[in-house]
């Protein structure tokens, strides 16, 4: 029987949240941790297993010292609906606020509500046309991505937050250029 090759499809992005979020200097403990996230286990569960096993996992999940291919994913089907990646030219205010305001309360942490604004329900027409659905902040949605495996969605993350840096840093250079107009304004008026 041969052995499944393990990658980054076997992990998903909530595990994968776990793992980066994981502030450990020692070597074992950050591996037992790593095995504790990655087979769903407790620690004290990895600490009576066989040694043998340890040298397999860090044998077979070695890819972790590296982060997943980059690649967009443009559009996906969980449970029979598609959903698809938004124009970000036609990106909404309220998307735009709400991307702001998951980054801010941290990345990693957030990374899959930041995907449930980017990624909207969505359709193909008889013409092959996608039609997406408006934005409606959907915590299922959130969900959806956190059992989504890495390598689907890691690359599409890494693509879009540097362009959600550009657009939080444009949209606070926007607003600090309205208010100062505006302030000049009135000072010209008094």
């Amino acid at each position: 029987m041969k052995k499944e090759v393990k990658s980054w499809k076997n992990i998903t992005l909530e595990q994968g949240i776990e793992l980066a979020l994981l502030d450990i200097e020692g070597s074992w403990e950050l591996i037992t941790n790593q095995m504790s996230i990655i087979l769903d286990t407790t620690m004290d569960e990895i600490e009576n297993k066989p040694a043998a096993l340890v040298y397999e996992f860090m044998n077979d999940y070695s890819f972790i010292k590296e982060m997943p291919p980059l690649k967009k994913l443009d559009h996906f089907k969980v449970d029979g609906q598609w959903y698809k990646l938004i124009d970000l030219s036609e990106m909404t205010l309220a998307q735009m606020v709400d991307i702001e305001e998951y980054y801010s309360m941290g990345l990693i942490e957030n990374v899959h509500k930041i995907l449930s604004v980017l990624y909207l329900p969505a359709k193909k027409s008889l013409f092959g046309k996608w039609e997406i659905s408006e934005y409606v902040p959907d915590k299922k949605r959130e969900d959806i991505f956190l059992k989504m495996d890495m390598e689907a969605v890691w690359g599409t993350t890494l693509f879009f937050w540097s362009i959600v840096q550009g657009y939080t840093k444009g949209l606070k250079d926007f607003f600090n250029q309205e208010m100062t107009k505006k302030m000049n304004m009135k000072l010209k008026e008094d």
